[in-house]
């Protein structure tokens, strides 16, 4: 019988370079139900996120958020219920280093 879980995938500030934040676990599917960005500068920062099949890279078919502003001093939240397969990854960056927190909860199942 299979195993549902409630967790944060993630919790972290966001690097300028396109980092693996989450990997799905190899025995199961996740779920990315809510995605919280919050942008502690006083100028404006972009967000690239990619939802990455197992053995891919980033592309233009799996970016979900492009350029996406969050504006100076705001906090975003991005509603969603997007499945992840087994070892599927989510790659994010941000135009800007140390400036955005990004807090995203889902479900695995296992």
């Amino acid at each position: 019988m299979a195993s549902t879980s409630v967790i944060q995938l993630a919790q972290t500030v966001i690097t300028t370079t396109p980092t693996t934040y989450y990997t799905a676990p190899s025995d199961g599917t996740a779920i990315a139900q809510e995605i919280i960005l919050c942008n502690t500068t006083p100028g404006p920062v972009t967000i690239t996120m990619n939802f990455v099949l197992a053995n891919s890279q980033s592309s233009a078919a799996n970016t979900i958020l492009y350029n996406y502003e969050v504006p100076p001093g705001q906090t975003v939240f991005l509603s969603q219920s997007t499945a992840l397969p087994s070892q599927a990854a989510i790659v994010v960056a941000a135009s800007a280093p140390d400036a955005v927190g990004m807090t995203i909860s889902g479900v695995e199942v296992q």
